[in-house]
Order: C-alpha cells, then structure tokens, then sequence
C-alpha cells in the first residue's frame, strides 16, 4: 500500500475526518432525498398520520409522542411537506454522529475518538437503514450513547454533572421509546458486579433519575390511559407476534434472538474482530468500555432466557438499540486496547469510507430509477403532488378522505395541507374538531402501479378490502392516475388510485371522536 494512500487514512482517522464523512453522509443523502423524493415510506408516513399537523400529549400507545412533536416543531419552521420530515430525519441522523463523536471522545481519548462514528458507518442500520426506516428508534439511539457517556462519569466520579446528564438522558430515552427501561436494568446489573459500581449504583441521588423520567412521562401515561390505552399489554402483545402456540413462539424466540443481536453488530464485529486478530497489541484494561460490554451482554443474555420463557417471537433487529448498541460502544474501546490503534483507525476509516460511496451510488440509483427493479413499488417516489392536483382540480384539496393504510393517509396531510385523513387500521388518538357538513367525505385507495402505455385498471365495483365496513359499497368508484417522474432504468410509470365520494356519515365514525358514557 502507498504511503500516500496510508497517509490520506491516517488523516481520515482522526475526529475532523470522521465529522467530514458524517456531514458528507448526511447533507449529500438530504439534497437527493429533497430533490428526487416525492412520497414519504412507511414510517414517516405513520408518523405524518399520527401528529395530523397538531400538537398532542399522546398520539398512540405503540410508541411516545417524542418525534411527533420534533416533527410538528419542524412543520412551524419550514411549513408543511417532504421537506421537513427529510429535515428533521438528516438532522438526526448527525445527531446520532455528533454524540457518537462526543462519547468516543470520553471513552477513546481525543486522537482516536472518530473510530466511534466509523464504526457506525460499519453498520447496516446506520447508513442505510436509517436514511428511510424509524423515528423514534433515531432519538432512542441518542438516548442510549448519552446513558452509555453519563454512566461511565457516574461510576468514576458520583458528581452532579453525571447525575444530571444521566437522569437527563433516561428522560429522553423513556420519551423516545417505550424500550429504553431496559438499558436501565442492564446498567444496574453491570454495576453490581464490582465495588466501585456497587457504591455508584447505592447513591441515593439516584432516584433522580426515575423522578425525571415520572415528569417527563407521566403526562403522556396520563393521556394514553385517558384514551383506553395500556402500554404494558401492547408491548407483550408486539413481542409475541403472529399468534402461535407457546412452543412454536418458544423456538422461534430460541434462534431469533442470537441472530437479531448478531445482525445489528454486523459487519463491524466482524472487522474489528479481524483487525484484533491480525494486529493484536498490549494495552490498558479498558475499563469503562467492558462496563458497557458488560451491560449488553447481560441484557442480551437475561432477553433470550425471557424471551424463550414467554414465547416472544417478535425479537428482530430493530429490538437490538437499547441491548446491542451498548456492546458496540464499549466494544470499540475494547478492541483500541487489544489491537493495533493505528491499524485499526486506517481499517474502520477505509470501510466506512467504502460504505459512504457505495450507499451514495445506490441512492442516485434509487432516486433517479423509478422504474427499477420492474415490480418494486419504490414508495418513496410515488407521485403525490401531482395526485394532489388532481385530487384538487376535482374539488377534494379541503376533504374528509378515508384512506385504505396509514401511508397512503400521512402522505394525503403532506400534500393536501388543508386536508383532513384517518385510515381504519391507524392506532392513533388524535381526532381534531371538523365540521362534516363544509368537507366532501372521500375514500381513497391505491390500484397499484402500471408503465406508461398499458390499460389502466378496471374500475372496481367496490372499496378495498381495508375499507370494508367504512364506506358505502354502492359509492360510484372513479379512477385516478398520476405519472411518474422519468426513469432511465426500466419502465416510466403511472400510479392509479380509487376513489368514491360518501356520505357525511361514513366520515362520522372515523373522524368524531368516540361518545363517552
């Protein structure tokens, strides 16, 4: 290898190198989501419908309302639309980063602080993943490095600043996911094995802790209660997934778990294993980073034996966050004290590096191939806006629409603003006041998608199976299309959506709020 070439990587794995990478990653995915982008996907979409443009102590009981109001914020900011769901996305995402940064800087020292952000980039969930998938997972990964910093200075120093950063940090968690309790029973557990952290978890200041998450939280409890929502039975409902027998849920859970924990690691434990192999060197203890080692393990450990006892199928990747990321945070210092720091810092800033050409390249694919791979629905570049005219031209911009998913609907209150839109399977609170008599009652569902110059679709005979029971069956069904943006990969498409005009009272249901005895 060049000395030029290791040169350029020795300047790469430092701080400002990594910091480089993580705004190249994040401005330059933004600007091509921004410009290419006509639709929201699954969970943006959810997060659209959820919130409906207004602010509420709870909008579900499946997850706190921490990014729906990040996202009602944003709306103040730069008005309503793509742009700030993709704002407030890329936003977080460097957020991620910075504080990726900033606890490497604790726990790796300042020269080597950047392989923290690399080993991210290392990752599946990081780069790509995230770029479309999650919202509250985003913020629950800040969570978790800030509790991973704070609980590092609380067991070496049992000072104030820690105890506020940590009681801080389990607010934000419990605010940003209903799964982030279970870092603070890993931490316990990982501090009883040793004096120093048996006196730091024996500090009675502690209490602190829960006390902020009680304040922080309790209002949104209160509201979900309010609502007939329960979070406990949700969350036991989520983790045993389809229905099973308990022994078929019992093996699945067996191997599922391993696999999901091994999953979220990977490809970076396989690298930095590598590397600690081929160029091991003497070092420190590390401490600090197996306290945090220690905590994922035994959450890993102590959420297989119960979730083979439950039979809790539903253990998949994105479950990892608050068991597998502090493994991967302390793993980093681990491994710096075990293995070559100079060969290590050159191996993660090449591979991260690698990943951040590669995913941009698939992007611009993504983004500019519309019609590729031929039966990909490529939700995200769905033409609404120009649905949105039509829906306009018909006199529909300011109606009641009763829409077949939940992102069909968040993408209708994007584009059509003035709008109104519930879905029947969305398992959201929020029932805004509306006036049934001022808004023309519409259901609306997608017929899928075409190349340009096939037949359209037959026109139904009735509603989608989702809208059964909600609208009137005997509506006239119309036929709209919308046409995509060119592709210079496969063919160029037309989108075709149902839709069939009802009477106020198929609204009703949907979007009053229920009458209370």
């Amino acid at each position: 290898m060049s000395d030029r070439l290791l040169a350029g990587l020795d300047r790469l794995a430092t701080p400002t190198g990594a910091a480089f990478l993580l705004v190249f990653h994040v401005v330059v995915t933004g600007l091509l989501r921004y410009v290419f982008v006509t639709g929201l996907e699954l969970d943006d979409g959810e997060a659209a419908a959820l919130m409906q443009h207004a602010l509420a102590p709870a909008y579900q009981v499946r997850n706190p309302p921490l990014y729906e109001w990040l996202l009602w914020g944003t709306e103040q900011l730069v008005g309503v639309g793509f742009a700030a769901h993709i704002l407030l996305r890329h936003l977080l995402i460097l957020a991620v980063g910075l504080i990726a940064l900033a606890v490497g800087r604790r726990l790796l020292g300042p020269r080597w602080a950047g392989l923290m952000v690399f080993s991210l980039f290392l990752t599946v969930w990081f780069p790509l993943n995230f770029l479309f998938w999650g919202t509250h997972t985003l913020l629950l990964a800040v969570s978790v490095f800030g509790w991973c910093a704070a609980l590092v200075d609380w067991r070496a120093t049992r000072g104030n600043r820690a105890l506020v950063a940590l009681a801080g940090f389990a607010a934000l968690g419990l605010l940003s996911k209903w799964s982030f309790p279970l870092i603070l029973v890993g931490s316990a557990a990982a501090l009883a094995f040793d004096r120093t952290g048996r006196r730091a978890l024996a500090d009675w200041r502690l209490l602190a802790i829960p006390l902020a998450m009680a304040v922080t939280s309790g209002p949104v409890f209160y509201a979900i209660a309010g609502h007939g929502g329960d979070v406990v039975a949700m969350s036991a409902a989520n983790l045993a997934g389809v229905p099973k027998a308990w022994a078929a849920r019992a093996f699945e859970a067996l191997w599922r778990m391993p696999v999901s924990f091994s999953l979220f690691l990977l490809p970076w434990g396989l690298i930095v294993a590598l590397v600690w192999r081929l160029a091991p060197a003497r070092g420190g203890e590390a401490e600090e980073s197996l306290l945090l080692v220690r905590i994922g393990l035994l959450l890993a450990a102590v959420s297989w034996v119960g979730a083979v006892l439950t039979g809790s199928a539903n253990i998949n990747e994105h479950y990892m966050y608050a068991i597998a990321l502090p493994v991967l945070i302390g793993g980093v210092g681990v491994v710096l004290n075990r293995a070559d720091p100079l060969v290590l810092g050159r191996v993660l800033a090449a591979g991260a590096a690698l990943v951040v050409v590669i995913i941009l390249v698939v992007r611009v694919v993504a983004c500019t191939a519309g019609g590729f791979p031929e039966r990909k629905e490529n939700k995200r570049l769905f033409p609404y806006p120009a649905l949105a005219a039509t829906l306009v031209e018909k006199g529909y911009g300011e109606a009641a629409f009763i829409a077949d998913n939940n992102t069909l609907a968040g993408n209708l209150l994007t584009v059509l603003p003035a709008s109104r839109v519930q879905s029947p399977g969305s398992l959201g609170f929020l029932r805004l006041p509306i006036d049934l008599t001022t808004r023309r009652c519409v259901a609306i569902w997608s017929l899928g998608f075409r190349p340009v110059g096939s037949p359209p679709p037959p026109t139904p005979d009735g509603p989608a199976d989702r809208l059964a029971g909600h609208v009137d069956a005997s509506a006239r069904v119309e036929v709209v299309s919308a046409l995509w943006a060119p592709t210079w990969l496969g063919s160029r498409r037309i989108s075709d959506w149902a839709i069939a005009e009802q009477d106020a009272s198929a609204c009703a249901a949907l979007f009053l709020p229920p009458e209370r005895p």
